[in-house]
């Protein structure tokens, strides 16, 4: 059964639905302008998908001119013979031009299923770690929260590192937590160990970066299969190089501070190195005194609200987590958090 507050707010939403009008061309163009605005800040900050972007649009150009220069750009340079002089006759080769294609086309394939997956990715953030309703295209809060993801998000990186998960290793110290306890600081004193190796992270932000994963906690669209892990981590051979070449020292951590209150992450974690068929990870557990903690915890997460607010969020994602979350105040928390009950 829907409370009192989610049927008004249904209703609410229904109306705005209706009165909702289809987007002109005039606000299309201004939010397209902006989110081209957001891609190049993004590349000058060493974003490699905003990058790519700029390198895409600046090879359009260059493309475009050598259909003029057309007897130029047709030179053949690079013979296609891979077995004798007859098949060298019968091919004529492969131009300035025919590469430029192919380049061209790649770098375009890179583009898009880069920013579909930075437009899932958004829509999972926004929807279930910052709590509120995706705003629609194109509204200005739309662009302003897509270009911060844009900013912050690693599309292509996740991508490689899903495809060479299998060469990748698992890491021999996991921090897991508890938030506002001290993680961060100890996985700065870990990477400054000779030998150690910081984990990746989705995120492109200076708390995060080098130090959480996220992995088993959902942020990569809610996928947590035990047999991915392995990405977040060191290729292989990189330990091998350090240990049996140069005869350094090798290890990497996790340091989610998330996962010690994860009612799922101990059991995947158990479960990832029993399918790997090696010895459970050093498992590092930061305590401080429960009423300091639940204080900095609860700023925390208020500021991390506010961040989500000068994004342009602004609706509560109240079908997810009901009107009850989240809290308004400390009291209102307490009583949250000591419930016995779970309302769907």
């Amino acid at each position: 059964m829907c409370s009192k507050e989610e049927r008004q707010e249904r209703r609410r939403r229904a109306r705005r639905e209706k009165t909702h009008q289809a987007p002109t061309i005039l606000e299309c163009m201004i939010a397209l302008r902006g989110i081209a605005g957001h891609v190049t800040s993004s590349a000058k900050n060493g974003q490699l998908l905003p990058r790519l972007t700029i390198v895409l649009v600046v090879h359009c150009i260059l493309h475009s001119s050598m259909l003029v220069l057309d007897p130029i750009s047709r030179l053949r340079i690079i013979p296609v013979s891979f077995f004798d002089t007859c098949i060298l006759n019968s091919y004529p080769g492969i131009s300035f031009y025919d590469i430029s294609v192919l380049l061209m086309a790649t770098n375009a394939i890179l583009n898009i299923v880069g920013y579909m997956l930075v437009y899932m990715l958004y829509q999972h953030s926004v929807s279930t770690i910052f709590n509120r309703i995706p705003p629609k295209f194109p509204s200005a809060a739309f662009v302003s929260s897509l270009g911060a993801h844009i900013a912050l998000l690693r599309p292509l990186e996740i991508m490689f590192r899903y495809l060479t998960a299998r060469f990748r290793v698992l890491p021999d110290i996991i921090v897991l937590g508890e938030v506002r306890c001290g993680t961060t600081t100890l996985c700065q004193h870990l990477s400054d160990v000779p030998g150690c190796h910081k984990p990746f992270c989705l995120w492109k932000h200076p708390e995060l970066d080098g130090k959480e994963t996220f992995y088993f906690v959902g942020h990569y669209l809610g996928y947590v299969a035990p047999s991915a892990y392995r990405m977040c981590f060191p290729l292989s051979v990189t330990k091998w190089w350090n240990e049996r070449v140069l005869g350094k020292p090798f290890f990497t951590y996790d340091g989610c501070a998330q996962y010690l209150t994860s009612p799922t992450a101990a059991a995947l974690i158990a479960e990832t190195y029993q399918r790997a068929g090696q010895d459970s990870p050093v498992l590092v557990a930061c305590v401080r005194d429960p009423v300091d903690q639940a204080i900095s915890w609860w700023r925390y997460e208020n500021n991390a609200m506010e961040w989500g607010s000068c994004m342009g969020l602004s609706e509560w994602n109240t079908p997810l987590r009901t009107n009850m979350y989240p809290p308004r105040s400390v009291s209102e928390a307490l009583q949250f958090s000591s419930s016995t009950t779970v309302q769907k």
